[in-house]
């Protein structure tokens, strides 16, 4: 409907060299708001680059630290359960 003449007006000379004094850009910029991307686009991209960062936030604390953490408990333990440490032996002379 109202797309085909905006359709030719980006197509066109004017629009690339961004001259604002040309009845396309006053019909199809001012009046529809077709050109640049609204404040609704630009918080939408702002949500996902936010989601794609605490993603990537999670698989880094599950894949690096999580399993760099978990692996210092697991040696702990072992030395723990040596049992070397506990073995005592009593001299005794009578």
């Amino acid at each position: 409907m109202n797309r085909v003449p905006c359709r030719h007006y980006f197509e066109s000379v004017s629009y690339t060299s961004g001259n604002r004094s040309t009845v396309g850009y006053k019909y199809c910029c001012d009046m529809h708001g077709w050109c640049g991307l609204s404040g609704w686009y630009i918080f939408l991209i702002i949500v996902y680059c936010l989601i794609v960062l605490a993603i990537g936030g999670a698989a880094f604390w599950f894949f690096f630290l999580k399993r760099k953490f978990g692996g210092k408990e697991e040696v702990e333990e072992r030395t723990e359960t040596n049992g070397t440490e506990d073995i005592q032996i009593s001299i005794e002379t009578d």
